[in-house]
């Protein structure tokens, strides 16, 4: 996106922001049992799942937005569209 539809995107999307609900990602470990699956109702397929990310933007497993016009957006995604909003303005320039 080009910077000058960016402004105006952000602009437009900024009053726009609610509460974002993510996927968890999941991970196996060799660690892992059921206890996410039976305490936290996490919806793993395997017997060995050892942690829940509930927000990540690690590459590759970036967290993604299962609610509302933001659905599908990855954590960068947002973050590229509202970068003050998410991080706070002193944060975001850093």
């Amino acid at each position: 996106m080009e910077k000058k539809d960016k402004k105006l995107h952000t602009k437009k999307m900024n009053k726009l922001l609610y509460p974002l609900k993510f996927s968890p990602i999941l991970k196996d470990k060799i660690w892992g049992g059921a206890k996410l699956k039976k305490i936290f109702e996490k919806p793993a397929l395997s017997h060995i799942l050892g942690e829940s990310w509930e927000l990540s933007g690690c590459n590759g497993d970036e967290s993604v937005v299962v609610n509302g016009f933001l659905l599908g957006k990855n954590i960068k995604e947002l973050i590229e569209i509202y970068p003050e909003k998410l991080l706070g303005e002193r944060n975001h320039t850093m």
